[in-house]
């Protein structure tokens, strides 16, 4: 669906339209015309499920449930690669001692451990850097702090701009299927 704002006489609404058959003739014959879909009743929609998920008594459910999706999200790819390339050092050196236990060379054995270790040393000062400048994890109580702060998302909502809410509606995952 693409968005599309419309001048009226009195205010400018903006719709959502689905232009499959006019944009891809033939590849979607048993698609249905183009649709309008007016944004003003998705949005209460939205806002009407954003006030339930909010309300006293799922508050601090929602909270824990944002909490426990940011903890799973913020790992960044960075980081997952440092700690990546530590386990990746310490399951080498593990061989290497094996293969000492098991009569291998010293001399070769050791340059390796030596090179493996630094290896190892670098990937946890890059992995102890990156835990440095990542901010600390939002905790439920923050959540629920932020939200009363504000009023509540249901008063605030109705005020905000496009972007957003367009950013919240991403962040809570929602997609729209029009049928």
């Amino acid at each position: 669906m693409h968005g599309e704002t419309r001048v009226t006489k009195h205010k400018q609404r903006v719709y959502y339209r689905c232009p499959v058959r006019g944009q891809y003739p033939g590849a979607a014959t048993d698609h249905t015309g183009d649709v309008f879909l007016p944004e003003a009743p998705l949005l209460d929609s939205l806002d009407s499920w954003i006030a339930k998920l909010f309300a006293p008594a799922q508050a601090a459910q929602t909270a824990q449930a944002l909490v426990e999706a940011a903890e799973l999200t913020d790992t960044a790819p960075s980081v997952a690669a440092a700690r990546e390339r530590v386990a990746q050092a310490r399951r080498r050196l593990a061989q290497y001692r094996s293969a000492l236990d098991a009569g291998a060379d010293p001399a070769t054995v050791t340059s390796w451990i030596t090179e493996t270790a630094a290896e190892e040393r670098a990937a946890e000062a890059a992995l102890a850097g990156l835990r440095r400048i990542s901010p600390a994890p939002t905790t439920v109580d923050q959540v629920l702090e932020a939200v009363t702060e504000l009023g509540g998302l249901v008063k605030i909502l109705p005020n905000a701009e496009p972007q957003e809410r367009a950013d919240l509606y991403a962040a809570l995952g929602v997609e729209v299927t029009y049928q």
